[in-house]
């Protein structure tokens, strides 16, 4: 199961490009450097349809020098911005004037609070490290390929968030400063730039994509925090990618977080997939792959060939992780008629409205391991939400207790969803088993609950293969 923020230009475009990963919460920063040779590989890539964004981008937009933050002993100043062939370059100076060295991070994992003209951006990234007393130069840069996607073709504002910490890794201070170009005071703000580039194929001939769908009938209404608009695009590599987009009209920034993903009725993932910052009177377009959340791989063991619906729950949170808008069920229907999940397989429990099924075993097919899955089919029918997971170090392998891994599922009454076991392959040459063809039987014990955390039965599963 991968897990990853998504660059718009990147993944439209099939350009194989990650800024920044995340599994389970943990996040990879990239260095200032790493940014400036990657932008120089991608420019050295780029191809006439994305010079299509780049050569309408004015760069008109020039600012006064700024001051964006100065409070507790820090001050950031936008000194310049300036334009290179492929991107754009805010320049700062940040002023240390506290007794302690401080660490000055922009759009990282941690923090990723970034926006140009009302867009929340996952770009933008920069790390400097200033002693007590002391001030830097540091450049924040923004690839204008990107830009275009959002249809922003000129500059009328930059947000920036900043973190700084010391080196006990207490938060300083924490915090978006803007500054306004020459042509704020005539942007158009109310125009959804990004929409218009789905509805009029403009995208599709920028990055070489197809807008297989696109609605903008309301999901989601809370707290003046929406979602406007929804979208299914296929890069020219074949990966599709379901885009949301957030509008924050409240007055705090907030979190628009995705849990329980669910593709053509399959609970895939039940944790919180994303968590995307959305300041006030911003937009932000999050992009949730349906790959990422159930290997392609797998697709035909569930009857899965289209992407025909992809459904999560949807909650607003406030920096603290505190709810400020109640949960709610969204569901995209990307295609007029819908197919059942596949549940054919080997029934080893069927008892208080809840079935386990067998689904077969599948060797890893990512380079980075060639460990085994064990798939069940979990279907729902007790009267209540159920939460399953295998109780710990229960699994034997031809009688041989075997390393592994299994995530829980917590999903609703008439709902199934998946459970992958993980077998450690080595772990079964330790006991003499020759991968997926010598495992002849597997033994495993779930325990299921109810919504309340109440047992409902504690079922220890035979499978023959």
């Amino acid at each position: 199961m991968k897990r990853k923020t998504v660059n718009m230009v990147f993944v439209m475009a099939g350009v194989v490009l990650s800024l920044a990963s995340c599994k389970n919460a943990q996040s990879t920063a990239v260095g200032q450097q790493d940014v400036d040779n990657i932008v120089e590989a991608a420019d050295a890539k780029s191809d006439k349809n994305q010079d299509i964004g780049i050569k309408g981008f004015s760069r008109d937009g020039i600012i006064e020098e700024t001051v964006m933050v100065d409070e507790s002993d820090i001050k950031i100043t936008a000194t310049d911005l300036c334009y290179t062939d492929y991107a754009v370059q805010l320049n700062l100076t940040i002023e240390n004037n506290s007794d302690k060295d401080l660490s000055f991070v922009s759009g990282s994992m941690g923090y990723s609070c970034n926006a140009i003209n009302g867009y929340m951006l996952p770009s933008g990234y920069m790390n400097a490290d200033v002693l007590a007393g002391k001030k830097t130069n540091e450049t924040i840069r923004f690839r204008i390929d990107e830009l275009s996607i959002y249809g922003i073709t000129e500059i009328a504002d930059i947000q920036i968030g900043f973190n700084v910490s010391d080196d006990d890794y207490q938060t300083v201070y924490r915090g978006v400063g803007q500054v306004k170009t020459s042509e704020a005071d005539s942007y158009d703000y109310e125009t959804d730039t990004f929409a218009e580039n789905l509805k009029s194929g403009v995208l599709e001939k920028m990055v070489d994509c197809k807008v297989d769908y696109y609605s903008d009938d309301e999901l989601y209404n809370q707290n003046g925090i929406s979602i406007i608009s929804e979208a299914l695009v296929t890069n020219k590599d074949g990966e599709k990618t379901v885009f949301i987009e957030i509008e924050n009209k409240s007055s705090e920034l907030v979190y628009g977080v995705t849990s329980g993903m669910t593709i053509n009725g399959l609970v895939v993932y039940s944790a919180n997939w994303s968590s995307d910052a959305v300041s006030p009177q911003t937009r932000c377009v999050v992009g949730l792959t349906p790959s990422d959340m159930l290997d392609e791989d797998y697709w035909d063991l569930f009857g899965i060939s289209e992407i025909e619906n992809i459904a999560f729950s949807f909650v607003i949170t406030d920096e603290e992780w505190n709810e400020v808008a109640s949960s709610q069920e969204v569901s995209i229907a990307l295609a007029k008629k819908t197919h059942p999940i596949d549940d054919k397989g080997k029934e080893v429990y069927n008892e208080n409205g809840i079935r386990i099924i067998a689904k077969g075993l599948i060797e890893d097919s990512s380079d980075y391991s060639n460990d085994i899955h064990m798939l069940f089919l979990i279907e729902n029918n007790y009267s209540d939400t159920i939460v399953i997971d295998d109780v710990y170090n229960s699994l034997s392998i031809n009688g041989y207790m075997v390393d592994y891994m299994a995530g829980s599922r917590k999903f609703p009454s008439g709902k199934c969803a998946l459970i992958d076991v993980e077998i450690d392959k080595s772990s079964l040459e330790e006991c003499g088993i020759a991968g997926k063809e010598g495992i002849a039987e597997a033994e495993i014990t779930f325990e299921i609950k109810d919504g309340k955390h109440n047992d409902i039965a504690e079922p220890t599963v035979l499978i023959e293969y």
